[in-house]
């Protein structure tokens, strides 16, 4: 993606995308992480004020 930004946080105007599971860094364990849903392989994108086709695109090309 070249639109979002990677965030540790959420608020603002930006899109941004943030890895929850890594926000809690080596703090729980694989196991903890799991049975919360906190997979590695999900992310959280929070759209902000961009146009919301460019940020389509931009993600149709990131999957791609």
């Amino acid at each position: 993606m070249k639109i979002p930004t990677h965030s540790v946080g959420l608020g603002g105007v930006n899109s941004t995308v943030l890895q929850p599971a890594s926000v809690f860094g080596n703090r729980l364990s694989e196991d903890r992480l799991e049975k919360l849903g906190l997979t590695l392989g999900k992310v959280r994108i929070c759209s902000g004020i961009e146009d919301t086709e460019d940020l389509l695109a931009d993600f149709e090309q990131a999957l791609a």
